[in-house]
């Protein structure tokens, strides 16, 4: 997450949208920014979701989805809007 916002330091860091969602093992932070569209040759459509591995209440483990569903996956998480 922060180096999508370091990548490009004269670009807006203004945000859009945020999403949170966790359980007791992981949680999955979406943050959309239409103005980064890609980090590192990643095309990224405006948004970025990290998964964080927690592990006796410390973050353990943090990666970085340009995809919704697959940082879902990657937490565990089965969540759907209704």
């Amino acid at each position: 997450m922060l180096a999508w916002l370091r990548a490009a330091p004269r670009q807006p860091t203004d945000v859009d949208a945020l999403e949170l969602l966790a359980d007791a093992g992981h949680a999955v932070l979406g943050v959309r920014n239409r103005a980064r569209q890609e980090l590192a040759g990643v095309q990224l459509g405006g948004q970025l979701f990290t998964v964080f591995t927690i592990h006796d209440g410390q973050i353990v483990h943090l990666r970085d989805h340009a995809h919704r569903a697959d940082a879902l996956a990657d937490a565990g998480l089965d969540y759907q809007w209704s």
